[in-house]
């Protein structure tokens, strides 16, 4: 009895989403573009009068998906997450050009800190992997405490920009999104990952509490 509460408590850390900011969010947006419309819908992205102040990166699906552009935007609250007058422009404009959009809102595991994106990281990363995993209910915060267990094993090969869960949207939904200099330097480093016994045992453990999973590579875009 003793070991299953010690189990519940640690998966409560290791889900708990207290950081140093307790209320910021991330959106992760995901537009079916309409065949032959994605340069005209970068061209609305990329206005002069949007802001993107809070915009940390654009990406167009390359394998996994088709005609697809990924957008990743923070917000300091929910509260924060406004309708401003350029996105209600932008929708307007753009609902032509789109098949089909969803909005996943986010937060982050405390163990792994959003990185910013810098251009130099854009520049230098340009190929990207877009994992999402469906946890079965209630298992959430089991597979956190199994992949806490082999992610400092991970990170000394190559690190994610973010490990995320959804708030709202499709729930017990885990977002990663690794950077990676090539396709070819992904292979090489998924390879190097396992061959690290730990690794290899946190994958069977933490597959053993999904339902899904899904990998997309995406292209950083410049708008």
């Amino acid at each position: 009895m003793n070991n299953i509460r010690n189990i519940i408590k640690q998966g409560i850390r290791n889900y708990s989403t207290t950081t140093t900011n307790k209320t910021k969010v991330y959106e992760l947006k995901t537009y079916n573009i309409l065949p032959n419309n994605i340069p005209s819908f970068f061209e609305l992205l990329g206005d002069k009068d949007s802001n993107t102040s809070n915009r940390l990166g654009v990406w167009v699906t390359e394998m996994g998906s088709s005609n697809q552009v990924i957008s990743l935007v923070e917000h300091e609250s929910l509260d924060d997450r406004k309708m401003s007058e350029w996105n209600t422009k932008f929708q307007s404009k753009a609902g032509k050009l789109i098949e089909k959009q969803e909005s996943l809102i986010l937060r982050e595991f405390p163990w792994a800190p959003f990185q910013k994106i810098s251009q130099e990281k854009s520049d230098e990363n340009k190929v990207w992997e877009l994992r999402t995993y469906q946890s079965k209910p209630g298992k959430l915060g089991q597979w956190a405490i199994d992949f806490t267990n082999g992610f400092t094993e991970r990170k000394k090969i190559s690190e994610p920009v973010g490990v995320f869960y959804s708030e709202f949207g499709a729930l017990n939904t885990i977002v990663h999104l690794w950077p990676y200099k090539s396709f070819e330097d992904r292979f090489r480093i998924r390879d190097l990952a396992l061959k690290n016994p730990v690794w290899v045992e946190t994958v069977a453990k933490t597959t053993a509490n999904l339902v899904s999973m899904e990998s997309k590579t995406i292209i950083p875009v410049k708008l």
